[in-house]
């Protein structure tokens, strides 16, 4: 686990967004160590990904209609 000196006084916006990066590296590594939803992990690796949905209609409700298990 990395250390960091912690400073006297934080702001509320950089406590948001050091719990921000907290959760996200928490979610990760439950996603990463998840024994389910192999699969999805091949397509989706990241937590916080923007899935971009391909222009064709019936692609993309295929693609949306994969589980996520």
């Amino acid at each position: 686990m990395k250390k960091v000196d912690a400073p006297m006084y934080v702001s509320l916006s950089t406590a948001f967004s050091m719990l921000n990066v907290m959760a996200i590296d928490s979610w990760q590594r439950k996603w990463d160590y998840e024994p389910t939803g192999h699969f999805t992990r091949q397509l989706i690796p990241s937590v916080g990904s923007k899935i971009v949905f391909p222009d064709s209609r019936d692609v993309g409700i295929s693609y949306a209609q994969i589980p996520l298990v």
